[in-house]
């Protein structure tokens, strides 16, 4: 996975929607709580795609680890593009068939390339505020998703966390 970041404004033509401040909130997120280590601006398969950020998640490590054993891996590594959903993304969608069609091409060559296609909402994000617990789940939550394993996400801590789940 090449992480060389895209010049602005090649990154600006690549995702004009991605907002850079959620972004870097869920990479900190990512690094601080879940001990990810992700890849920000992955270029994917000879630069016909790129990814927000770029996971490789390995099934060993999630084991050892209480917040990504919460991960659902099954195969020994797995490669997760999370992608921010701007706020406004869905009536943007509707209302452009050619950026629907750049979206649904661009995921369909991550997944050429083996990538597992996560998509977080920027809304819901935002509506997390500063509590770093919900932004977990709801990172755990959409990763498991995008690798089929339903939206629940079954997020257990050993010590309690009264999520309820």
């Amino acid at each position: 996975m090449q992480t060389n970041p895209l010049p602005e404004e090649e990154e600006a033509q690549t995702d004009p929607k991605s907002s850079s401040s959620a972004l870097d909130d869920v990479a900190r997120v990512m690094e601080a709580r879940l001990g990810l280590q992700p890849g920000r601006n992955c270029i994917v398969g000879e630069g016909l795609a790129s990814v927000d950020l770029g996971l490789f998640l390995d099934e060993k490590k999630a084991r050892g680890s209480e917040c990504i054993g919460s991960l659902q891996i099954s195969r020994s590594t797995l490669q997760v593009s999370l992608e921010i959903e701007p706020a406004a993304a869905e009536s943007l969608a509707a209302s452009s068939a050619r950026l629907f069609a750049e979206a649904k091409t661009r995921r369909r060559v991550l997944q050429s390339f083996g990538w597992s296609v996560a998509t977080l909402s920027e809304a819901e994000w935002s509506a997390a505020g500063e509590d770093d617990h919900k932004k977990v789940h709801l990172i755990v939550s959409c990763v498991n998703k995008a690798l089929g394993h339903g939206e629940d996400g079954h997020h257990h801590h050993s010590s309690g966390c009264g999520c309820n789940h």
